[in-house]
C-alpha cells in the first residue's frame, strides 16, 4: 500500500469483513511511521479460484506465510479494524508461537461475546446486526453496504468470515497489544470491547480513543487523528536523532 525507506520495520494491516484492504488506503496516507512500508494483507477468495476460508486460524496461517515472505524475521508489527483486528490476533498469536515478539494494533474490534450473540447465516442477518450503522456517514462503509447487493464473491467472503469469527476462541497472547477504539460507540451491547481484549493480553497493553464511530474513525477527516495516535505509540520504539 505503500513503499518504505530502508531498514524500516513493515507494517501488516490484515483484511476487515469484506476481504479487500481498501479500507486502509486512508490511514496508510497519513500515517508516517518513522517512513515504513505499509502491506495490506487481502483475504483468499478475493482472485477468482482462491478457496474461501471460514476458519481464523486457517485464515492467520496463509497470512502469516505472505508476511514471512517480506519479512522472513521480525519483530512483526501487525494491525487489523474490525473483524480485521480479530484475526490479527491470532496471526501475532502463530508468529509468537514461532519465538517471534510482535505488536499488534487492533483498530476497535468487537469483543468475542458480543460476535457470538450475533447469529449470522444470510446478508440479511449481517445488516440486521449492523443497523446501528444505517445513518453512518462513512462513505466506504456505504459503498460496501451496496456492494453486497451486487457482489456474490464478497457476500461469500462476509458469510465466510463470520463464520469464521464465530467459531474462534482466542487463547492468551504475550504480545504488545494497543487497542483503539472509537469514541462514538453506537452498539450499545458493546461499548468496552477493548476490556474483553485486555483480559486476553499478558504483555503489554494499552489504550486509545480515536474520533469518529466504528466506520468513520478510518475515513478522513477522523482517521487523521487515528494516523496520529498510532505514529505516537510507533514512535517509541524509533531510534533517537543524535
Amino acid at each position: 500500500m505503500r513503499p518504505g525507506r530502508p531498514g524500516t520495520r513493515p507494517i501488516f494491516l490484515v483484511q476487515p469483513i469484506g476481504g479487500t484492504v481498501y479500507t486502509y488506503l486512508p490511514l496508510a496516507r497519513h500515517l508516517d511511521a518513522g517512513g515504513a512500508a505499509i502491506f495490506g494483507v487481502r483475504a483468499s477468495g478475493t482472485d477468482p479460484g482462491e478457496p474461501v476460508l471460514d476458519e481464523v486460524p486457517a485464515m492467520a496461517e496463509r497470512y502469516v506465510a505472505d508476511i514471512l515472505r517480506e519479512q522472513p524475521e521480525g519483530p512483526y508489527t501487525v494491525g487489523g479494524h474490525s473483524a480485521g483486528g480479530i484475526t490479527a490476533y491470532e496471526v501475532a498469536r502463530q508468529l509468537e508461537a514461532r519465538g517471534q515478539a510482535v505488536k499488534l494494533l487492533i483498530l476497535d474490534a468487537p469483543s468475542m461475546p458480543a460476535v457470538y450473540d450475533d447469529v449470522i447465516e444470510t446478508i440479511d442477518d449481517f445488516l440486521r446486526s449492523h443497523e446501528a450503522f444505517a445513518s453512518c456517514e462513512s462513505t466506504s462503509y456505504q459503498s460496501f453496504v451496496a456492494a453486497l447487493e451486487t457482489d456474490p464473491a464478497l457476500r461469500q467472503i462476509v458469510l465466510a468470515t463470520c463464520l469464521a469469527e464465530q467459531r474462534y476462541k482466542p487463547r492468551p497472547i504475550s504480545a504488545e497489544v494497543v487497542y483503539f477504539a472509537a469514541s462514538e460507540q453506537r452498539d450499545a451491547r458493546d461499548t468496552h470491547a477493548g476490556m474483553y481484549w485486555l483480559d486476553l493480553v499478558e504483555g503489554e497493553f494499552s489504550l486509545y480513543r480515536t474520533p469518529g464511530d466504528h466506520f468513520t474513525m478510518m475515513d478522513d477527516p477522523w482517521v487523521e487523528t487515528l494516523a496520529r495516535l498510532i505514529d505516537r505509540h510507533l514512535a517509541r520504539d524509533l531510534p533517537r536523532r543524535a
